[in-house]
């Protein structure tokens, strides 16, 4: 079973990464906001995507994936889940070495944190305004200890283009050739404005070895690491 991971704080384009990726791979999404239980959850949900996931799937058994309703504030049916060819796993942790050690590819998303708390709050802000701080001290408290960063696979940056996104992490997986598909390749050519004689450098771009990658294109990962990014 291929399993892609995709983790970064709060507000950082998880979400959205995963819904393209599950478009383009047919494959189930599991998200941890369904396994944090409660605003003090983090690490709780981390070990219950072990152990009630990731445990059971990749012994070839169906997963009951927790369901928390942060409404009622209680847990709902589990959700029955057979072993599939592909999983998504997403959100705060998905990337914990505990989870990791049954991932394929682990996806870091990026984006400053002023810009993360906007998106966060503009899409759950009644919601999530009153928790925001405490919550945060939770990732705080998790990455100090897990650098997950600095153990992805492929790092990308929350505001830049989609497609590409998906691309990177696709190309990261098995047979990236086949995995990415040409729809895809004509879709980004047409996003990034390439031109015919341009494609075969985009394609390259896409399938080459650095990964690494903001809006404006590839970085390194010395010039990565002299920003801010995953500070708070």
């Amino acid at each position: 079973m291929l399993v892609i991971a995709i983790d970064g704080r709060s507000g950082a384009g998880k979400t959205s990464l995963a819904a393209r990726l599950r478009l383009e791979l047919g494959a189930p999404v599991v998200a941890l906001e369904d396994l944090y239980g409660g605003w003090d959850g983090l690490e709780r949900g981390v070990d219950l995507l072990v152990s009630e996931v990731l445990e059971p799937l990749s012994a070839g058994r169906a997963a009951r994936v927790p369901r928390y309703d942060w409404v009622a504030a209680t847990w709902g049916t589990p959700w029955v889940l057979g072993p599939p060819g592909g999983l998504i796993v997403e959100g705060v942790g998905a990337g914990a070495c505990r989870a990791a050690a049954y991932e394929s590819v682990l996806a870091w998303m990026e984006l400053p944190a002023l810009v993360r708390k906007k998106r966060a709050l503009d899409r759950d802000g009644e919601t999530f305004a009153p928790h925001w701080d405490a919550w945060a001290a939770q990732e705080d408290a998790m990455l100090a200890r897990e650098r997950t960063w600095e153990r992805a696979d492929v790092v990308l940056d929350g505001l830049g283009p989609g497609d590409s996104a998906a691309a990177r992490v696709l190309a990261r997986l098995p047979g990236p050739r086949a995995m990415i598909t040409k729809d895809l390749h004509r879709r980004i050519l047409r996003s990034n404005g390439t031109s015919a004689g341009g494609a075969c450098s985009s394609w390259l771009r896409l399938l080459g070895t650095p990964s690494w990658c903001d809006s404006a294109g590839l970085v390194s990962q010395a010039q990565y690491r002299r920003t801010s990014y995953g500070q708070g």
